[in-house]
């Protein structure tokens, strides 16, 4: 497995570890469950400040404008769980563009209209952890 980043510009405050889509050429912003794009990746885990410095204050990887690291399909990314998440599973978004398990296809048989797995999960969560997901943005299925 690659881990292959992208360089994106912000659209808005976006936190760390959270889901982000491409809203325009190379700007991404937070995704969450009403949105109809794909996810783009998952943005870097550290702030838009520098790292072990007094200036590392911020809870957002970036603001508007900034440039930021994104973990694009291939790559294995830390996620700030929403909710219990299951090793394993496919994860999907929340309403703060933190992984959650997806629930698609789980109790209906009607097409998706809108939604997106964001990747796998690779190590079981709470709410407020990180943990490892491998990044392979898809259409979900109805089973």
């Amino acid at each position: 497995m690659n881990n292959l980043t992208k360089t994106a510009i912000s659209g808005g405050n976006i936190r760390r570890s959270r889901v982000v889509y491409m809203s325009d050429q190379f700007t991404v912003l937070e995704m969450s469950v009403a949105t109809s794009f794909p996810p783009f990746g998952i943005v870097q885990d550290n702030s838009r400040k520098a790292p072990g410095t007094a200036f590392d204050t911020s809870l957002f990887a970036a603001a508007s404008g900034d440039e930021l690291l994104v973990w694009a399909a291939g790559s294995v990314a830390l996620a700030e769980c929403g909710n219990t998440v299951t090793a394993g599973k496919m994860v999907t978004v929340d309403s703060t563009a933190r992984i959650i398990n997806s629930t698609y296809g789980a109790a209906t048989s009607l097409p998706v209209l809108f939604g997106w797995e964001v990747g796998k999960a690779l190590e079981n969560g709470a709410a407020g952890d990180m943990i490892r997901i491998e990044v392979m943005p898809q259409r979900a299925s109805t089973s």
